[in-house]
């Protein structure tokens, strides 16, 4: 499998728009209320038990458009967004931050029909309606994580030929700071996530050419490589991280050993180093991860797939180990991204679309009550 359909398969990012990266669009139009069917919830930020926003896409993997979906604690409903129509191109949201009810900062990426050329797209919610930022992006690159401790923003992706990309956003400003690429790394990167709990305290993972997994930390002026668990002869990828205060993260990532060992990569940085953790009681066969949240220290939820029953799937961090919990739905699906408000209050979203198969599913949505999950249906 190429490595950019396996990327779109394992952390649902569809980047089969990786290779379709989109040049700036010059307009936008308000698009209408979003068809909830035929659509991928990518990521979710929640402020309190009562309030989220996800964000994602809908329609066709070869031409989608924007979507949001904000939760009021009862119902979900589809809120107009901003979709770029300009010159036919096709635009998706990835990842969502959200400091207040007020203030929300997604980002994701447009493409041209041939899916040729791109850039980063961003999009502000400011209470009552999201708009489209007009900000330049590097050329070629797709936005896939974002992070915003406070006024300043920091978005990580790649680029469609080079290293990975890391830009910080005030306002409609971007200044690109330049990751740092291990020795000996053939170039091609990509930042997957990013978590910040502090303008002077990131980290963001990924992976760098090889395919190794990369780990990296911002202290306000520059990046910094850690060195990560690298079984020898192996490859390895990090999809998601979350750190709750400085100098404290989970970060999970995608198999090892070629993807002839089902062993998913689970570490825990602290005390200024990455440390494996093993599931402790019933393990998955085979669990992805695709997003993080932590409430609290002693309190995060890894949330993905069991990919060798194509289900959705978790694990649950007490600050001491990781158990994994099945998610409420039985059918096929995965979760893409997942966000608490507080340790009893979690929501994940994703979709039912196989990973084998290029059609899109049905956006869905769990809730975790500290105790179990359970289905909040997005009404089609």
């Amino acid at each position: 499998m190429p490595l950019r359909r396996f990327i779109m398969t394992i952390a649902a990012t569809s980047l089969a728009a990786s290779g379709a990266l989109a040049g700036t669009a010059p307009s936008a139009d308000a698009a209408p209320t979003a068809p909830r069917s035929s659509a991928v919830l990518q990521g979710v930020a929640c402020t309190r038990p009562t309030w989220c926003m996800a964000v994602g896409w809908h329609g066709s993997i070869s031409a989608p458009r924007a979507l949001a979906e904000l939760w009021n604690g009862r119902r979900w409903r589809a809120v107009p967004i901003p979709s770029v129509t300009a010159d036919h191109r096709s635009d998706y949201l990835m990842a969502v931050s959200c400091q207040s009810t007020v203030q929300c900062v997604a980002v994701g990426s447009t493409y041209n029909p041939s899916g040729t050329s791109g850039t980063g797209l961003a999009e502000r919610w400011n209470g009552s309606r999201w708009q489209l930022l007009r900000v330049r992006f590097p050329s070629d690159s797709a936005l896939l994580g974002i992070s915003c401790p406070g006024r300043t923003c920091m978005i990580v992706g790649q680029q469609l030929v080079g290293p990975p990309i890391a830009l910080q956003l005030t306002g409609t400003k971007v200044v690109v700071s330049k990751p740092a690429l291990p020795r000996g790394a053939r170039g091609v990167g990509l930042f997957r996530s990013v978590s910040c709990a502090a303008a002077s305290s990131c980290m963001a993972v990924g992976f760098s050419g090889g395919i190794n997994s990369l780990a990296e930390v911002w202290n306000g002026s520059k990046w910094r490589i850690t060195a990560t668990p690298h079984p020898a002869g192996s490859e390895t990828l990090l999809l998601a991280v979350s750190c709750p205060k400085a100098g404290l993260c989970l970060a999970a990532g995608a198999p090892t050993a070629g993807f002839r060992r089902l062993v998913a990569l689970n570490l825990l940085w602290r005390a200024g180093r990455w440390h494996s953790l093993n599931i402790s009681g019933q393990k998955p066969k085979y669990f992805v991860a695709a997003g993080i949240s932590c409430a609290a220290t002693s309190h995060c939820v890894a949330a993905g797939v069991n990919f060798n029953a194509a289900k959705p799937a978790s694990l649950i961090w007490n600050g001491r180990s990781l158990r994994s919990v099945p998610a409420s739905r039985p059918a096929a699906g995965g979760l893409n991204a997942v966000s608490c408000a507080r340790p009893t209050d979690c929501i994940a979203v994703g979709t039912t679309s196989g990973f084998t198969s290029s059609a899109t599913g049905v956006a869905i949505a769990e809730l975790w009550n500290g105790v179990a999950w359970k289905e909040l249906p997005i009404a089609s």
